[in-house]
Order: structure tokens, then sequence, then C-alpha cells
């Protein structure tokens, strides 16, 4: 019996856990959302409609020009020293 009784309240106590830990990421994900739509919101300088702003809209394509020129450097071979460079072949040049 005291077994049994163990085992229920070991369940119990992994489902409030469990449903805490849920609800509480839930809320946060919500809290963050609504953080992320401010901060664009501001940043960008959208009006009351969510359009952008000429300056906004301005912005907005010079970040993005920054991030792909990140991701494309990133994604980028470094070449550590001039042997690294690929050969040209004399048949290439005439």
């Amino acid at each position: 019996m005291a077994a049994f009784f163990a085992v229920v309240v070991i369940l119990l106590g992994v489902c409030g856990v469990t449903f805490i830990y849920l609800h509480t990421r839930t809320k946060d994900m919500q809290r963050l959302d609504a953080e992320m739509s401010e901060d664009f919101s501001e940043e960008f300088e959208l009006d009351d409609q969510g359009q952008p702003s000429e300056k906004g809209m301005e912005e907005m394509v010079e970040w993005l020009e920054d991030d792909l020129r990140e991701s494309r450097l990133g994604q980028s071979v470094e070449i550590e020293s001039f042997q690294e460079l690929p050969q040209r072949h004399s048949d290439e040049i005439s």
C-alpha cells in the first residue's frame, strides 16, 4: 500500500512539474514575441497600420543587406596562405 501511495505521489509530482514548466514556457514565448514586435516597430519606425516609414524601410534594407553579407562571409572559406590559391592552367590563359 505504501509503495502504491509513493508511486502516485511521484506521478502527481512529475505531472505538476511538467504542467508548470509548459505553462511558464508558453508565457515566456508570448512575452518574447510581444517584446520582439515592439522592438521591431521602434527600430524600423512602423506606423499604427504596421507599415514602415521611408526611413524605416531604408534601415530595414540596410539591415537585411548587412545580415546577408555577414551570412555569406560566414559561409566563405578563408585563405590562409598564397599556396592555397588555385593554380591557373596555361590552356585557360590562351
